[in-house]
């Protein structure tokens, strides 16, 4: 399996943490499910994360980057009073939010 394979699977699972943790929570996910609805063996788990708890800690740390990305990108552009930064950014929440009907939530709040 080349690293690019490794990569994009191991983005798989993450992605699909996101869902399943979101969804049912970390004490209602299993791993069984997890690795069931990403196409690999239980045991190749092992290859990419030590345990749920630290898979469960990435999942919220690839969750939370788009985020932080985005609000450095509404706070640091050169130029950009923060007033402006923060209106850009509960704007474009506003945005997002009116258009996901609020489905969804947010896993950190579960």
């Amino acid at each position: 399996m080349s690293r690019r394979d490794i990569k994009e699977l191991r983005e798989k699972l993450l992605d699909q943490g996101v869902a399943l943790l979101m969804e049912q929570g970390y004490h209602g996910t299993g791993l069984q499910e997890l690795v069931r609805n990403v196409g690999v063996p239980k045991g190749s788990f092992y290859n990419y994360f030590p345990s749920k708890e630290a898979f469960s800690a990435e999942v919220v740390k690839h969750y939370i980057e788009p985020f932080i990305r985005q609000l450095d990108g509404h706070f640091a552009a050169p130029g950009r009073e923060r007033r402006n930064g923060v209106e850009g950014l509960f704007q474009r929440t506003h945005r997002g939010n009116r258009a996901t009907r609020l489905q969804g939530g947010c896993l950190l709040a579960i």
